[in-house]
């Protein structure tokens, strides 16, 4: 733990590329609201037109930040 109470983890080899490829899917996922895509998706036909509504937010032109460049940053920055 660091002094604010951070847990400070040090993943092994084996898990570096697996965790950046699941950071890259959540920043993707949340700019195009996947989440609640999918759960009016699930409800049926009925609700599809709400689909519409949930416009996602293209990275084209964004810059996106990654904070810390250790082993999980540095595969998530190639």
């Amino acid at each position: 733990m660091t002094k604010a109470d951070t847990a400070l983890v040090i993943p092994p080899d084996t898990v570096r590329r697996p965790t950046a490829a699941a950071t890259l899917t959540l920043i993707l996922a949340t700019t195009t609201w996947l989440v609640r895509k999918h759960a009016i998706a699930v409800k049926g036909p009925r609700q599809w037109a709400k689909l519409g509504e949930l416009k996602g937010t293209s990275l084209t032109g964004k810059t996106v930040g990654i904070v810390g460049l250790g082993n999980v940053g540095a595969d998530l920055a190639k």
